[in-house]
């Protein structure tokens, strides 16, 4: 490597011949003595060599000095609704983890819908329990006049039951009297048991007046059984509407209609206020809160950004290398970061932009830069905030 005392040293030598032609003289004494003009030329000459090749030495092998700017991954968190910023729930430089909620929107007019559709609901849940009250109370005069009928109906069951046993009996007594002839010990004051009561011989007439009495009572006795069973016909059915009266007079009440119409409304309050829950606006990464680019009151919009955050454990620095170096970096090259406060460490090219663009800071014309990524390598790199500038130089 070439050494800079030797060089400068002969820069001097030749400056010093220029003023002193002696000391020329005596440096080149083989030579033969040029003119003084030719001198000054061949002195300008070697000069301006001689500053070249130190330029040239230094941008190649001391390498030159780009500016990075340290960045870190980003995830862009954007409003998913318009809505006013009501509050912001971290701070710049807080770690959030995924779900962690950020800020929070206002929507007015949500707010407004919530409220009428909370009335609605109560309005209808009233309207519910005064359909449910006229129920009972129809249910409960109903049930106690079925109740009675019931009662009723039981009590002539009973007396056509025992009619149908007194109707049975007489004619299994009168039917013993006929084919045994004996006395019958039924003694009621009818002209049955006076008939009853005979000489060995019963006169035909009151023969025919027994099996007519006879059949009578067996007549008798079925109207009472099938009365009986009319009673039972009807217990069946009012206990039917006994069970079914409360679903019958809740119907006919508007109880179910009622309580569709609370449902329908309960259903539409959800919907809002899940709509309002979305209005908390959550971590969708694990990193750092970076600047917030909304304030509290401030009006956004569907896809306005409102805060990046940043990833502190994949840092990289973004170089703007100005087009005429860019051949002196490649692909995985390794450069030397001097960080602020004067701390050094090393990185690596992870990529380089197909494509330059126009320098921003460029005076003159057509002058451009290429974009440069340099990750981490070897020792951590210091915390420092993103966006501080970093020197980049070429490693040796």
């Amino acid at each position: 490597m070439p050494q800079f005392p030797a060089l400068f040293f002969t820069v001097g030598s030749f400056m010093r011949v220029a003023d002193e032609p002696s000391a020329l003289d005596t440096e080149f004494e083989s030579a033969p003595p040029p003119t003084s003009r030719g001198r000054i030329v061949l002195v300008v000459a070697v000069a301006l060599a001689a500053g070249i090749g130190l330029a040239r030495w230094i941008n190649h092998h001391g390498g030159p000095t780009f500016q990075g700017r340290l960045t870190a991954h980003t995830t862009v968190v954007t409003a998913s609704r318009p809505g006013r910023l009501s509050d912001l729930l971290t701070a710049e430089g807080d770690r959030v983890r995924i779900g962690d909620p950020l800020v929070t929107l206002a929507d007015e007019d949500l707010q407004e819908q919530i409220q009428q559709q909370t009335a609605e609901v109560a309005r209808r849940q009233v309207e519910l329990e005064t359909a449910q009250a006229q129920a009972a109370l129809e249910i409960e005069w109903r049930q106690r006049a079925i109740d009675n009928e019931i009662h009723e109906i039981r009590l002539a069951s009973a007396g056509y039951l025992k009619e149908k046993f007194e109707h049975e009996l007489q004619r299994s007594m009168l039917a013993d009297l006929l084919t045994s002839g004996e006395v019958a010990s039924l003694d009621d004051g009818s002209d049955a048991f006076k008939s009853l009561v005979l000489e060995e011989q019963m006169p035909s007439s009151r023969r025919v007046s027994t099996l007519l009495q006879m059949e009578a009572a067996a007549n008798a006795a079925e109207v009472s059984s099938a009365r009986v069973e009319m009673c039972d016909a009807d217990l069946k059915r009012l206990s039917s509407v006994r069970d079914r009266l409360p679903e019958l007079v809740r119907n006919a009440s508007g109880v179910d209609v009622a309580e569709s119409r609370l449902a329908e409304a309960t259903a539409q309050l959800e919907r809002l206020k899940a709509r309002q829950t979305s209005l908390t606006v959550h971590s969708p990464a694990i990193g750092v809160v970076g600047v917030f680019q909304k304030r509290p009151g401030d009006h956004v919009k569907p896809g306005d950004v409102i805060v990046e955050l940043l990833d502190d454990a994949r840092c990289q620095l973004t170089v703007e290398v100005p087009s005429e170096y860019i051949d002196d970096i490649a692909p995985d090259c390794e450069m030397t970061l001097t960080f602020p406060g004067r701390e050094v460490r090393s990185g690596r090219v992870v990529s380089i932009a197909p494509q330059a663009r126009p320098r921003t800071d460029a005076v003159g014309l057509g002058e451009t830069s290429v974009r440069v990524r340099i990750e981490q390598a070897g020792e951590l790199w210091p915390t420092v905030p993103f966006g501080s500038r970093v020197d980049v130089q070429i490693a040796e």
